[in-house]
């Protein structure tokens, strides 16, 4: 029964996940960010269409982030609430691009070409030798949004406590799953 319990739990904490989510964390002497969610773009409008992708990743004081590998995108418009600001740093480029490129910016969202809407979007980069600071980039959160779905943006210094809890979750499945049963005597 714990099993079970276990396993339902986590799958559900898995599955409520229905935005797109953007985790930029101080680790050590480098900063991360990791990409991961599924987007609903019914709400948006397709702008412009197999864009050139920009080189670089991190541009805080125009409001515009790429996570991933670089490439050619889909821009669309139709953002209600575009996240703004998040710093003072100018244009900087990450150290590794890895996984599908999601950009945002003041009035756009970009995706990969062709994207269908629902699939599952995953992105990590590294700046490594950086700081939050040194990237001039404002801890918060920053939010791109639109009639069906947003986008968020989280800077912090420390990891989310979101991922404290997944970690802690797969702990304890590993414990309950690990434990074996003593024969009654």
């Amino acid at each position: 029964m714990v099993k079970i319990i276990t396993v339902f739990l986590l799958g559900g904490a898995v599955s409520l996940m229905a935005v797109v989510t953007i985790n930029v964390q101080e680790l050590g002497s480098d900063v991360v960010v990791e990409a991961s969610g599924t987007l609903d773009t019914s709400g948006l409008n397709l702008a412009f269409g197999n864009t050139g992708g920009s080189p670089w990743n991190v541009y805080p004081q125009s409001g515009a982030f790429r996570a991933g590998a670089p490439g050619n995108l889909d821009l669309y418009d139709g953002v209600t609430s575009p996240g703004g600001s998040f710093g003072s740093g100018s244009v900087t480029t990450a150290t590794t691009r890895v996984g599908d490129s999601i950009y945002v910016s003041f009035g756009y969202i970009g995706l990969p070409l062709d994207y269908v809407s629902g699939t599952l979007l995953t992105a990590s980069n590294v700046f490594a030798d950086a700081s939050l600071a040194s990237l001039g980039l404002t801890a918060g959160t920053y939010t791109w949004a639109w009639s069906s779905d947003s986008i968020a943006l989280n800077i912090s210094a420390v990891p989310e406590p979101s991922s404290y809890a997944l970690v802690a979750g797969f702990a304890m499945l590993g414990l309950v799953l690990g434990r074996r049963r003593r024969p009654r005597g």
